[in-house]
């Protein structure tokens, strides 16, 4: 409604300011006016006229010499009214702000920084207002909760009294209502994609009236909620994965894709990746192993072991690495027990 208030007010002003354009196009003393102009901050007046102003006018040359000045009192006449507007809002008077902006409009009709700036601190504005209705909503709905046992003992304790039923029946009243408004915030909250208020506004709407279509509401929600959150998981699993393997580091880059595989294990994409990072683990450990073994043969224990753990890291559930290291240990503590005259 404001936008389409603003937009009006614009039209008219555009179509006054033209008006008078035409008419001061043609003054000779126009420079003195154009003046008088900035210091009024008229400036859509003077863009106006000197748009149509003829080539011939006797101040022709001087007036269109000023344009660089125009334009840099233009520029800080807005910072001046953004300036003013922001020190505005951090004191919270927003309808001043508001209307500074308004004001400057009137000088500057169609200005898109000045629009643009009003916009953002109506949506501010808004989105504070809406902030603070929702804490009411909810603080609300939690007081009513409070004193839902209070209320179903006074009914038990007093069916006859007058003034007793008349207050449980406002309270039941107000917890349909305020039910009502909790189920409208979470509509609005899905409309947003804000998933765990739309969660929190039924959750409490629940309690208040748990009705099927509250409970059905509720279900739903929690699904799409868990949904996102997996949804999120599984990127940010996946990105990590990639990190990993960048690195070189496969023990890790398996770790995060076979998380993620448990996640979702449809995800096509970590299936490709998981077949791929198998092989070349597969590769890697089995020239490992050959590697090792070699250097086994050759009486070299601590240097198959050292190539063994390291592959044991990428791949903890080989059966003959797990096999392999723990002979090459006990070898290798056998040797260290020995005498120096054994061990030649």
């Amino acid at each position: 409604m404001r936008f389409f208030k603003l937009i009006l007010i614009t039209a008219i002003i555009i179509f006054s300011i033209s008006s008078c354009a035409n008419f001061y196009a043609t003054r000779d003393n126009l420079n003195t006016y154009i003046t008088e102009w900035l210091n009024n901050n008229n400036f859509d007046l003077i863009d106006n006229t000197i748009m149509l102003l003829d080539k011939s006018h006797p101040e022709y040359k001087k007036i269109i010499s000023r344009k660089p000045e125009i334009t840099k009192k233009k520029a800080a006449y807005i910072a001046q009214i953004e300036h003013k507007a922001q020190s505005l809002q951090k004191n919270n008077k927003w309808p001043e702000a508001i209307e500074k902006y308004d004001e400057a409009l009137k000088n500057l009709p169609g200005n898109k920084q000045l629009i643009a700036s009003r916009a953002i601190l109506i949506k501010n504005h808004d989105n504070l207002i809406n902030e603070l209705k929702k804490k009411m909503l909810l603080k609300r709905a939690h007081a009513l909760i409070e004193y839902e046992t209070v209320y179903n003992e006074l009914e038990l304790l007093a069916p006859y009294d007058r003034n007793a039923q008349n207050d449980i029946l406002r309270h039941k009243n107000e917890k349909r209502d305020v039910a009502n408004h909790l189920i409208s915030c979470s509509e609005f909250a899905l409309d947003k994609k804000d998933y765990p208020l739309a969660e929190e506004c039924l959750q409490l709407a629940s309690q208040l009236i748990n009705t099927d279509t509250v409970r059905e509401l509720l279900i739903k929600t929690k699904n799409k909620r868990k949904s996102i959150e997996n949804q999120k998981r599984a990127e940010d699993l996946l990105s990590t994965y990639k990190k990993a393997y960048s690195a070189g580091d496969l023990s890790k880059a398996r770790f995060h894709i076979n998380t993620l595989i448990t996640l979702q294990p449809d995800h096509s994409e970590a299936i490709k990746h998981k077949s791929s990072l198998d092989q070349e683990i597969k590769t890697k450990v089995d020239k490992g192993i050959a590697e090792g073994r070699e250097l086994y043969s050759q009486n070299k224990i601590k240097k198959a072991l050292k190539i063994w753990n390291k592959l044991i890291i990428m791949d903890p559930d080989n059966e003959e690495l797990q096999k392999l290291i723990s002979r090459a240990k006990k070898v290798s503590k056998k040797i260290e027990t020995l005498s120096p005259t054994q061990k030649n």
